[in-house]
């Protein structure tokens, strides 16, 4: 582990103490803490001019999250994400057939945002840095933005609709940009329901979340996605704690 991997864990480390400091001397303010691990497949699709398929790969992936945010009294939050993917790309090197293989490597990401959250809307947007470019999915190679953003539209106690471009945990298992539909009907479980796309999977996905309150401040967290591209299945399943 080099010494930004150390720097950003340190940051979020601190952080996150930080928080749960705030938390204890304001009670109308609010912490959240959550830990993420998850594993999948996706397909790496080299295709021609017409759209025929020339090669194709099949990827594992792992990758491990952890997030802490604060809620102020003014519905503002701020935050910090952090995943760190065990992930493979195609070399740069050509056998003798003219094809490739997959090697290994690691990426780092860090993500600080700040969201507005209010019952009828919840904006968000955050700064997205990555030590490597992110798989893109059919038609895009890399992916190297350096922001993220979030958007929901109604009442997140209720039923609402929502979109989100690299501003979650897990970043890799439920595709980088989602949008879809979520609900709370019970105070002890909520879900999310939508697609999953953009990649690193090669074609779009059903995605589902959901929340299962164990305790009065942790909740379980499930994530499954199941798609399939030219005969490989993109599927991932996370599972995850939340502390607030």
């Amino acid at each position: 582990m080099n010494y930004r991997v150390r720097h950003g864990l340190a940051l979020l480390f601190l952080f996150t103490v930080t928080l749960d400091v705030n938390n204890v001397t304001r009670d109308s303010t609010e912490t959240k803490v959550q830990i993420f691990g998850a594993h999948g497949n996706y397909a790496i699709v080299s295709r021609g001019c017409a759209g025929n398929v020339l090669k194709k790969h099949k990827v594992s992936f792992s990758e491990y999250n952890a997030s802490a945010e604060h809620k102020f009294s003014s519905n503002i939050r701020l935050g910090i994400r952090s995943s760190y993917i065990f992930d493979k790309r195609l070399s740069n090197e050509y056998y003798y057939n003219n094809s490739q293989h997959l090697v290994s490597y690691e990426n780092f990401t860090i993500n600080p945002f700040i969201n507005a959250e209010t019952e009828p809307l919840g904006l968000g947007v955050g700064y997205f840095w990555a030590r490597h470019p992110l798989h893109g999915s059919e038609g895009s190679d890399k992916i190297d933005p350096h922001y993220s953003v979030y958007l929901r539209i109604g009442n997140r106690q209720s039923h609402y609709v929502s979109a989100s471009f690299l501003h979650h945990v897990p970043l890799y298992s439920g595709s980088l940009l989602r949008l879809g539909i979520g609900a709370r009907e019970n105070p002890r479980f909520d879900w999310w329901l939508g697609v999953g796309f953009l990649g690193p999977h090669d074609k779009a996905g059903f995605l589902m979340t959901s929340n299962i309150s164990l305790q009065r401040h942790i909740k379980l967290n499930l994530l499954t996605r199941i798609g399939y591209s030219e005969d490989i299945w993109e599927n991932s399943i996370g599972v995850g704690l939340t502390y607030h």
